[in-house]
């Protein structure tokens, strides 16, 4: 092959390799843009965190409860985790509390169970600032709202 022919086979490589680089830096840019928002990169405050902690998960009166609970976080713009045991166990709920403490929510909503360990918890739970609601069955002795 003469210089001539190698010269523009050459060049026709560096054109290809420049409009690759182009397309994965335009490519990459883009990206970027569709991620900004997950990112919060806005400036906004991340969504706040609510626990339910259901007496019994599908319960068909803590289902109504999730069911509204969800409505109002859609409405308000919060982030809901629904959470239970399988069937009615207050060892269960205690550990269930014990694991949405270390998650750090804005706020637990909770039944009541009538027991010393639970009402520590809840005192914990809201000396953290994390705060602690009764539905259904009232903690009496305990800090929640």
């Amino acid at each position: 092959m003469s210089n001539r022919k190698w010269n523009l086979a050459i060049l026709l490589l560096l054109l290809l390799f420049v409009f690759l680089l182009l397309q994965f830096l335009y490519s990459t840019l883009r990206i970027r843009d569709l991620a900004h928002p997950l990112n919060g990169a806005d400036g906004e405050e991340p969504a706040a965190y609510v626990v339910l902690i259901s007496q019994e998960l599908d319960n068909p009166f803590w289902r109504s409860v999730e069911q509204g609970a969800r409505d109002a976080s859609l409405q308000y713009g919060y982030h809901l985790e629904y959470i239970g045991p399988v069937r009615i166990n207050p060892a269960e709920q205690i550990r269930l509390l014990k694991k949405s403490i270390a998650a750090k929510p804005d706020a637990i909503l909770l039944q009541g169970i009538n027991d010393p360990e639970y009402r520590k918890l809840i005192d914990q739970a809201v000396s953290q600032g994390i705060a602690v609601i009764a539905v259904d069955t009232d903690e009496p002795g305990s800090r929640r709202l």
